[in-house]
């Protein structure tokens, strides 16, 4: 009698119950990042609005009473002296580009956020300094400033749009300055809010950016001051003769 080999084929087994628990974990772990996601930018909507008097105090408690020291670390990259902050907010860091003698404008699309800012600045006698505008459609005139200046910038950032207008209000070797995020490197607070802030909004919460900013050399830089870590994006308008933009490093 002789035995004959046969062989097996393999074909792809169907899933069982056993895997099913996996999928639906991973639909639940996206929808709750979702809902988080859509949540904390509920929150930043109402912080710009009708909670406006409120983003002062819940800036200061999230970073520690650091906030505004960390606005500061834009300042040693700065470029000429005509400026505009994207995002003014309160007026804070407007008041010190102002105070120092630049000619610096404000421009936010919150109203509140502009009387806010107006108040802050009124001693400074600047009328017609802050604007209310989108970053997408910036209501200056070609090549008007030296440097663009935005610090915890929404995501506005991402849109081809804003960085099209950018390119268009900056002067020859312009520059834009973004302030990315900064961590306090503090063992509990803030760094417990830190934490908490980051689960909100969640893991994939952060900027994904595009390979390339047409116009633009680009270079991240990390900064570590006595306050924390900063991480920055130092944008520099390309001229003509420029090598094609590079992406991030």
């Amino acid at each position: 009698m002789t035995l004959q080999r046969h062989s097996l084929q393999r074909h792809p087994l169907p899933p069982t119950a056993r895997d099913r628990p996996a999928e639906r974990r991973s639909v639940s772990s996206w929808t709750d990042r979702r809902v988080r996601a859509v949540l904390l930018a509920w929150l930043y909507e109402r912080l710009y609005r009708e909670l406006a008097a409120l983003y002062g105090p819940v800036s200061w408690i999230i970073s520690g009473g650091r906030w505004r020291r960390w606005q500061r670390g834009v300042l040693p990259f700065l470029r000429g002296t005509r400026i505009l902050e994207i995002g003014c907010g309160p007026g804070h860091l407007l008041a010190i580009l102002l105070g120092a003698g630049l000619t610096a404008y404000g421009l936010d699309r919150s109203p509140a956020m502009c009387r806010r800012a107006r108040c802050h600045c009124r001693h400074l006698a600047t009328p017609g300094r802050i604007v209310q505008a989108d970053a997408r459609a910036i209501p200056f005139g070609p090549a008007s400033f030296d440097s663009l200046v935005l610090t915890f910038p929404a995501s506005y950032l991402l849109d081809p749009a804003f960085w099209s207008e950018a390119h268009r209000v900056l002067r020859r070797d312009g520059r834009v300055i973004v302030l990315l995020g900064a961590r306090s490197e503090t063992r509990l607070w803030p760094r417990l809010l830190e934490e908490i802030w980051q689960w909100i909004g969640g893991a994939s919460s952060g900027l994904h950016w595009p390979p390339l900013l047409p116009g633009f050399r680009t270079q991240s830089v990390r900064l570590r001051t006595p306050d924390g870590t900063l991480d920055l994006l130092i944008a520099d308008a390309a001229r003509p003769e420029d090598k094609p933009a590079q992406g991030l490093t």
